[in-house]
């Protein structure tokens, strides 16, 4: 297995250089297609707000005390959606103390037949340490692209972060309205069967207390494989992850990227990629540049921590309802510790499923499926895709609750759509 490791293309465009790169070939902007998005390489320079520290900790499950302010890690959200004919994109840009950025953007190109996630680390010297874009044609097998240490010395800064509707440049934004949906007709054309946008406030179990949140974005394609982006702002931890999952029809993972800043700063960047019975790992961060190969099983789900993807992890357990079974889990090393390198190991984490339940949450009412994971954490996940909706942990007095929903061709109750 090889990666593919690509230029980015960049072109002039009179007093500002416009980078364009595109979900499925990052190379010439001379296709000059809506691209998934526009760095204008001018000034490096916007607002830098600092950030404040709580006096007042809270207290954890463990009794570790925990911060109640602004996560020093990330400075600030900026989130917008652009919609271009049947070219239609979100994107969040992150900013962290060291200036460097984290860009995350989803598409669905009507045109080009296609839908795409990709993600960007951007340093405080506008040099591009990792790019990494995968892509679903309507007809096809999915393509990847993960590029690190191109063009450097270039500027790097989201053009007209003002101008763009729906953008906020505050920490933690509300979520904007999507304001254009991309409709069946462009969904269709782009070979997506759903998709679904939302939110989920981690907060304390006993008395609700906020500790972040966590933004994500699902789409599924039409031949069954799932995409999902997700981040979360974790400011009791003054951490900040950023993951994208991938899965096959068969409910097994193809390929995934992540990036981890904790209390101590960041932590690097993984590269995941599934080959037949290998799983292939490539890391770069404060512990080197290292790789891992590992024999994995037909069915296991990788746990990269945002817990949007939790839900993921009973697509492998084997227990019937009432009867506790096991899920295989690539668990990835996510300490604050900067010495380890994030990679996983494969183990057995047990799994009992309690059936079909109705459950109603800030983000909607679902038909859900209930499973208990680990012997202590209760889940409650969609039936078709297992999107999670509520995650309790009572012993750790932790709670995850889908507070924000947008979406469409998803199963939910007429009566508890929110759109």
């Amino acid at each position: 297995m090889s990666w593919t490791s690509r230029r980015l293309a960049w072109a002039p465009a009179g007093a500002n250089r416009l980078l364009t790169t595109t979900a499925s070939h990052l190379q010439s902007v001379r296709r000059r297609r809506a691209g998934f998005f526009l760095l204008a390489l001018s000034q490096l320079g916007y607002a830098h707000p600092g950030w404040a520290q709580s006096a007042a900790p809270g207290m954890r499950g463990s009794g570790i005390p925990e911060n109640t302010g602004s996560n020093k890690n990330l400075v600030s959200s900026v989130s917008g959606h652009l919609s271009r004919g049947p070219v239609f994109e979100d994107w969040q840009l992150l900013t962290h103390p060291d200036r460097s950025r984290t860009l995350l953007v989803w598409q669905v190109d009507g045109r080009l037949g296609s839908q795409s996630d990709a993600m960007f680390r951007v340093a405080a010297d506008s040099s591009i340490l990792a790019g990494y874009v995968h892509e679903q044609p309507r007809a096809g097998s999915a393509r990847l692209e993960f590029v690190r240490d191109h063009m450097p010395g270039l500027a790097a800064r989201i053009f007209s972060l003002a101008q763009i509707q729906g953008g906020h440049a505050q920490p933690n934004p509300p979520m904007a309205r999507l304001a254009d949906s991309p409709g069946n007709r462009n969904l269709k054309r782009a070979g997506v069967a759903r998709w679904a946008r939302g939110r989920y406030a981690y907060t304390t179990f006993k008395d609700g207390r906020a500790r972040g949140t966590e933004d994500f974005h699902l789409t599924v394609h039409a031949d069954g494989s799932r995409s999902l982006t997700m981040w979360h702002d974790i400011f009791a931890r003054h951490s900040q992850f950023s993951v994208n999952l991938n899965i096959d029809a068969a409910q097994r993972p193809t390929a995934a990227f992540i990036s981890y800043w904790t209390v101590d700063g960041y932590k690097g960047s993984t590269f995941i990629k599934v080959d037949g019975s290998q799983l292939l790992a490539d890391y770069r961060g404060q512990a080197g540049d290292l790789n891992q190969t590992l024999a994995v099983p037909a069915q296991f789900s990788i746990g990269s921590h945002p817990v949007a993807g939790d839900g993921w992890h009973t697509f492998s357990c084997d227990g019937a309802a009432g009867r506790q079974g096991n899920a295989r889990v690539y668990s990835m090393e996510a300490t604050a510790d900067l010495s380890k390198p994030m990679f996983g190991e494969l183990n057995n984490m047990p799994c009992e499923a309690f059936g079909a339940e109705r459950i109603s949450v800030p983000g909607g009412t679902f038909d859900t499926l209930h499973f208990r994971l680990g012997g202590v954490s209760d889940i409650w996940i969609t039936q078709q895709d297992r999107m999670m909706v509520k995650f309790t942990t009572e012993k750790f007095d932790r709670a995850y609750t889908l507070v924000e929903f947008h979406g469409e061709g998803f199963a939910v109750p007429a009566h508890s759509r929110r759109t």
